[in-house]
Formats: structure tokens, C-alpha cells, sequence
């Protein structure tokens, strides 16, 4: 309890400075820092303070209850509480943006610094996050993308050109991604004509009691060698062996740790997953166990192609060195919205789309659904159908 106080307190200090950061910048306290009159200053305090307040207060109004649902008012709070967050992530870029820019005319005093420091400038600043929000609400909860990636494969068996497969992760069923959007996914998915489907983690943020109605319709998912499911790290946070359990009801064959053999012609294909890293945190010696994947079911042929099924991309080098031929993953979102994009691409070697470890292919879905807020800007939400063929010798 001591340790989730403790994080709980610098997580609210650190967002917290940031927020004030952008209330003293734009709005200030007194006559001489602020444009606005007394009652605007307040007004302003206000739409800024609360939902801050408000992000604090969401586990505790919704996902805490354990009956199914939830009345109409408490979802939307949820949902002011999310769309606060997106809103001031771009009140954040569009501060610091016109604060640089304020830092590189100051020497010169110019007709524009003075517009920029005044009531015109800092009203751009609301209306450029407003505009921003509501366009990246719009794209989040939109049709999915259908991103057609071509990966070519050294040596691939001639029964295998041609293969299909699936793809969506992080799809975050919860209170803003809910039954219709998750039909709309499934009747794209079946409309592409894949051979496998691949379910690459963070499927749901809620309990299988919450959101069971909101999941069923995956369980009419068609593909000619099945679907094939691996835990992300939320899974983890809302009781990963239910969700199994669950997903496993609805026909997906889950992937812990280990693989199955589909035969394909005259040649094999092992389909390999492996469980999230936050399951170290919840089940003792539990993680992803590549060693486990690859010989659950005796040393693996080695003229079969060898996918992995992996939530994280950061597994890559490890998987590349135990020989697997494609690696399928998720959980960067590709950022999800800028400036956290950019943020992303940072952090993570492969955050979005197709990329090369060593001898193997890593691609990164960049999230069929969104976390936290419904909002996409510089990204897209995405639904990946893979077309294997053989790379052309050099």
C-alpha cells in the first residue's frame, strides 16, 4: 500500500507540474500576468483543474464496480475524464511550441511576439488542442485501416507464398471501445480472407464480467488455420487466466509459452506465442519463455517457418537469436497521438510497421482500438493483413 501511495504521489506531482506549467503560461494568476479578466481567469482554472482531478478519481468510479455495465452518468465521466487527458497533452505541445517560439523573437520584440504573448495567442493555443482533440476522436473511433504489408521471406517454401495473416492488437475494450466497434473489426477482418488470425495482446481493460457481452463478437472470427492469441500487459491488470479462459470459450487458441504446427502443403508452419512481461508481476515465475515456445512440443522442423507471437517488440533480439522467422507484436500504439509519436519512436527500437532484427522481420501493429484517450493524431487505427513471399536472391 506504502510503495502504491508513493508512485501514486509522483505520478500526480510530475502531471501535476506540467498542468500548472500550462495554467500559469496561458492563463496566470493576477491582472499583470494575464490578458483575461478575474471571472475568464477563473473559468479557465476551472476547466483546467477539474479534469485533472477528475483522471484521479476514474478507476475508482467505474472499473472497481464488479456488476456488469454501468449507469449512463458514470460512463460519462469516464469519458470527459479520458478526453481531459487528450485535451491537455495538446494544450502541453501547443504551450511549449508557442513558448519556444516567444524565446526566439524576444531579442527582437517583433508584431508578432506581442500577438503571441496576448489574448489572440493563447485563445490559438485552446483552439489548436480543441481542433486537434475533436479530428483525433474522430479518426480513433472511425473504421480501422487496413495496412497490406508484403514481407518478403528468404527461402520460403513455394506452398507458403501467398499466406495471410491477420493481424490486430491492442484493441482496449472498455467504456470507448465497445461492442459496435469490435463487430465493425471482425466483419473487416473476415471480408480480407486471411489463413491465420493473430490476436497479439491488450484486448480489454476491464473484468470478463464487464465486458463479456462487448468481446462475443470475436468468437466469429474465420480463418482457414485459425486464431491465435497471446496475453498483452493488460490482460494482467483485470485477470489474465479469466480472459484465457474466455478467449479460449470463444475459439481463439491461446499461445502461453508455447506453439502449434499447421501444416500448409507440403510444409509446416509453427505459430509460437509467448505471455506478456507484466505476468512476472502477477504470477511467480511466470514471463515470456522463448525456450518453452519453441519445444513445447518436441524441437521444431527446421524447415518450418517460425512466427512468434510477441505483445512487446523489445523481445526481438532474443527472438531473432532462437531462430524465429517473423515476429508479430503491439503495444506502442505507434504513440497513438503527437506528440507521444514521436515519444515512442524514441523509446522502442520498432514501434510501428515492418522492420528487420538480424535475420528475422519484426512487425508492430500500431493498435486496432486506443488506450486512455479515444483520440489518433499521426497515427492510425490499424488492422494488418500480411501477404509472405519469397525474397528475391541477390
Amino acid at each position: 500500500m506504502r510503495k502504491q501511495f508513493q508512485f501514486f504521489f509522483l505520478i500526480t506531482l510530475f502531471i501535476g507540474s506540467f498542468f500548472l506549467y500550462i495554467g500559469f503560461r496561458l492563463i496566470g494568476l493576477t491582472n499583470s500576468s494575464s490578458p483575461f479578466s478575474p471571472g475568464l481567469r477563473g473559468a479557465f482554472w476551472f476547466l483546467l483543474l477539474v479534469p485533472t482531478v477528475m483522471i484521479w478519481l476514474l478507476p475508482t468510479i467505474f472499473w472497481q464496480r464488479e456488476n456488469e455495465g454501468s449507469a449512463f452518468w458514470e460512463k460519462a465521466f469516464v469519458w470527459l475524464s479520458s478526453l481531459s487527458i487528450g485535451f491537455m497533452s495538446f494544450l502541453l505541445t501547443f504551450t511549449v511550441t508557442r513558448d519556444v517560439i516567444l524565446l526566439i523573437l524576444l531579442p527582437f520584440r517583433t508584431y508578432l511576439f506581442t500577438w503571441l504573448v496576448g489574448i489572440e495567442g493563447r485563445f490559438l493555443v485552446f483552439g489548436l488542442s480543441l481542433a486537434c482533440l475533436i479530428t483525433g476522436v474522430f479518426r480513433a473511433l472511425g473504421r480501422p485501416f487496413v495496412n497490406k504489408v508484403t514481407i518478403p521471406i528468404k527461402n520460403l517454401h513455394k506452398d507458403l507464398v501467398g499466406l495471410k495473416i491477420a493481424q490486430i492488437s491492442d484493441l482496449h475494450v472498455g467504456v470507448t471501445i465497445q461492442k459496435n466497434y469490435v463487430e465493425q473489426v471482425v466483419q473487416i477482418i473476415n471480408s480480407l480472407g486471411a489463413d491465420i488470425i493473430a490476436i497479439t495482446g491488450d484486448l480489454i481493460d476491464g473484468t470478463v464480467k464487464q465486458l463479456k457481452e462487448h468481446v462475443r463478437p470475436l468468437g466469429d472470427l474465420k480463418a482457414v488455420f485459425g486464431v491465435y492469441y497471446i496475453t498483452g500487459n493488460h490482460e494482467y491488470y483485470w485477470g489474465a487466466a479469466e480472459w484465457i479462459k474466455e478467449m479460449t470459450a470463444l475459439g481463439a487458441i491461446a499461445l502461453l509459452n508455447s506453439n502449434v504446427r499447421l501444416k500448409v502443403g507440403e510444409t509446416e508452419v509453427m505459430m509460437a506465442g509467448v505471455v506478456d512481461f507484466a505476468a512476472k508481476r502477477f504470477e511467480k515465475d511466470a514471463g515470456p519463455d522463448l525456450g518453452k515456445a519453441l519445444f513445447t512440443v518436441g524441437a521444431p522442423n527446421p524447415r518450418a517457418l517460425k512466427i512468434l507471437l510477441a505483445h512487446q517488440p523489445k523481445i526481438s533480439q532474443n527472438a531473432a537469436d532462437a531462430g524465429f522467422d517473423l515476429q508479430l507484436s503491439g503495444h506502442t500504439h505507434g504513440g497513438q497521438f503527437l506528440p507521444w509519436n514521436f515519444v515512442a519512436s524514441f523509446f522502442h527500437r520498432f514501434f510501428k510497421g515492418l522492420g528487420r532484427c538480424g535475420e528475422m522481420w519484426v512487425f508492430v501493429n500500431q493498435g486496432t482500438g486506443s488506450w486512455g484517450p479515444p483520440v489518433r493524431l499521426g497515427t492510425s487505427t490499424e488492422i494488418s493483413l500480411l501477404t509472405l513471399s519469397k525474397a528475391v536472391e541477390t
